[in-house]
């Protein structure tokens, strides 16, 4: 099992009402597994972003724009 720490901190309510969205839109049992999935997402797009890389996504509607990640 890999090493585990337990952190516990303090959010607000509109930073609850966003985990309990995300743990929604993961389908994740429990706001831990949602909170680690957007981490590893958060993580992933910051180092594309960090090492240069472009981050677009395409709507319905076939349009695409570029995602803005970090400072811009």
């Amino acid at each position: 099992m890999a090493d585990v720490r337990v952190l516990k901190f303090d959010v607000g309510s509109s930073t609850d009402v966003a985990l309990q969205r995300l743990k929604n839109r993961f389908d994740a049992s429990t706001s831990s597994e949602a909170m680690r999935r957007s981490l590893a997402i958060a993580d992933t797009v910051t180092e594309l972003s960090a090492k240069g890389e472009r981050i677009f996504v395409r709507d319905i509607n076939g349009e695409i724009r570029e995602l803005l990640i970090g400072a811009q």
